[in-house]
Parts: C-alpha cells; structure tokens; sequence
C-alpha cells in the first residue's frame, strides 16, 4: 500500500501512541452473544497488540495502542495463550487486532499457526482483516481449526464514494469477492456496519445502516454489527469541528437495530462498547444498555422509551453535514499546496 497525501494528513492530526508492553494483550474479557446458529454462548474477546495498520482511515483510533515495527516472533501468540487461561470455559473467541489478522506485518504467519493451535478446541474463532487479505492464508488457519471460522470485515458504509473519502482505501467489489471465496471456502463472514459516519447526515443514519446490511447479506455475511461512529483523536475531531460529520445518537442504532432484526436477514449485534463511550441521556443509557445486551442474547430488542426520544426524532430534519464536494475540494487543495498532483483517493483494489 503506497501512502499518500492524505494519509500524510491522517496521521500529522493524531497525538502521540499510547504504547502498551507486549508482553500481555491491550484488554481481554468475556461477555455472552448469540452465534449465527443460534446458541448463546461465552465469548472471550481478545485485543491484541502488533504493528499498526498501514491504512490511515479517518474514523480509525485503534493506531493508539499499536507498536511501529513487526513484533518479534511468538509474542502475539503469547498474548493470546495468556489470554486463554483466564477465561475459563469459553464457546468462542474473537481476535482483534487493530488490524488484519492475515497481514504478516502485524502477526507473522508463526504465531498464526500457533494461535490455530491454542484456539483448535474453541467452537467459534473469528478474526479480523480488510477484504484484500482474505485468501489461501484464511483457508489455511480455518482447516487448522477443529470449530468454525468467522472473518469479520469492517464494510463501515456500502457507498464506494463515501469509503474513498474515509481513506479506507477499499471497494465494495473486494467485499463481495472476499463474501464469495469465504462462502467458497466454508467460511463464514461478519461485517462491522458504522451507524452515521463521516459524511452521513442523521437523517440518513438509519437508512444508511440497513442498506449496508442487506449489501452485507447479500454477500454472504450471517453477523452484522452495528458500531456507532464516536469522535476518535485526530481526524474524527476535525471532520465535526468543520461540520463534516455529526455524533449519532443512540436512538439511531436503535432504530436500524429494530428494522434489521424484523426483517431477520441474519443475525444483527450492537457494539455496545460504542455506545458506552458518550452516552447522549443519561435517564434511558442503562434501558437502552439492557435492551442491546437482550439483542445480542436473544435476537430481542426491547421497546424502550424516553423524552429524549422526541428531541431525537425532532433533530432529523434539522441537522446536515458539509457537502462531499465541499470535502473533496479541500482534499485536492490540501494536495496542490504540497505538491501539483492532487491524492489518491481511488481504492487500492478494484473490483
């Protein structure tokens, strides 16, 4: 992946790394979720920390708990092998890793095999990586496993122009070619869907959402989760100073909840870490909290209510964002101020 000027910019906004040991992952915990087959199980959730992405997404602010360089040999696998052992009992496990699993600059392919083998008696494994990377490296660590393999992809928004201008430097051509080799492969695949991005207004918030799941059915996708947008440090910051971008509110990923699961296409989850961050009403967090855990167990989504309904419902046709234009004008100034070519915002991978 070739940097670009917009990268450069990305990366001049964020502050400095927080930089935690490798000698133990950035968090692990346990929590109960549904899998795609229905049974509610424990899930232990591991964080792992390894060599930053190379891409520089606007929204991204998991770069601040990775290291720069390749990490020496078995000391990813160490943090998952640590990790394990204080889980007890666990059904399934998910791997993330600021990242993509299948990028050998962030876990070389050593600890890959080392991980298959701690996780080879664990019912469900799912593990992360942008669409390019899913290929024979994914086919290997799934026959590696003894349970199923579930690679999530972060599709954020099915609209090709919006993903350029959050610099994630993907199509959604390569999400439905990774959604036909997994099915290919027997492999199943889950998506994170954004609630109200940059460039999104509130009043398209929901829509957005849900047409970005039914794209992800379509390729094959049995999990969605929806993740509210939040202000990370650096270029998430500047896009709502400027107007380019407004916070969701709650009640927005509760709705797109609430339309995904009556059409029951597949299995819808809330992040509910996103939603712990800022919460927007302090009187119906914890309802709203419980009705998501309820949706993550049993695919039921509790009727909350709250006044701050109304003066969500009354913001809609209120609140705008700047113009994509408008944004793109800036992108080719900023680009002509450095250099006479203007950035790269066509993705990496085509179709």
């Amino acid at each position: 992946m070739t940097p670009n000027h917009y990268d450069a910019w990305v990366a001049s906004l964020r502050p400095a790394k927080r930089l935690p040991p490798m000698d133990r992952p950035i968090a692990a915990f346990v929590e109960r979720e549904l899998l795609p087959t229905g049974r509610c199980v424990r899930v232990g959730t591991i964080l792992l920390n390894n060599r930053e992405c190379p891409y520089r997404c606007v929204f991204c602010g998991l770069w601040q708990d990775t290291i720069d360089d390749t990490p020496r040999p078995d000391a990813v696998a160490r943090q998952v092998e640590q990790a394990l052992t204080t889980f007890g009992e666990i059904d399934a496990v998910k791997l993330y890793n600021a990242g993509s699993f299948f990028d050998e600059q962030a876990i070389p392919s050593g600890d890959r095999d080392r991980i298959a083998a701690l996780c080879r008696s664990i019912e469900w494994v799912i593990v992360e990586s942008r669409p390019e990377l899913i290929d024979e490296r994914a086919v290997r660590f799934a026959n590696a496993l003894k349970g199923t393999l579930e690679i999530a992809i972060g599709l954020e928004i099915a609209d090709d122009p919006i993903l350029a201008l959050m610099n994630k430097r993907m199509t959604l051509g390569s999400v439905r070619r990774a959604g036909r080799f997994l099915t290919d492969h027997g492999i199943a695949l889950r998506t994170f869907i954004m609630v109200q991005p940059p460039f999104v207004s509130p009043e398209r918030a929901v829509p957005a959402a849900c047409e970005t799941a039914r794209f992800a059915h379509a390729c094959g996708a049995r999990t969605v989760t929806l993740i509210r947008a939040h202000a990370t440090p650096g270029a998430m910051q500047w896009l709502a100073h400027h107007g380019y971008w407004a916070p969701p509110d709650p009640w927005a990923v509760y709705d797109a909840a609430r339309t995904l699961i009556a059409e029951s296409s597949a299995l819808t989850l809330v992040d509910r870490w996103s939603l712990d961050r800022d919460p927007s009403c302090a009187a119906c967090a914890p309802t709203l909290d419980a009705a998501f855990d309820a949706l993550n167990t049993r695919q039921d989504l509790p009727a909350v209510t709250c006044d701050c309904r109304a003066d969500y419902e009354a913001s809609l046709g209120r609140a705008t964002v700047r113009s994509t234009d408008e944004y793109r004008d800036f992108l080719k100034e900023m680009a002509r101020t450095a250099r006479p070519s203007t950035p790269e915002l066509a993705p990496t991978n085509t179709p």
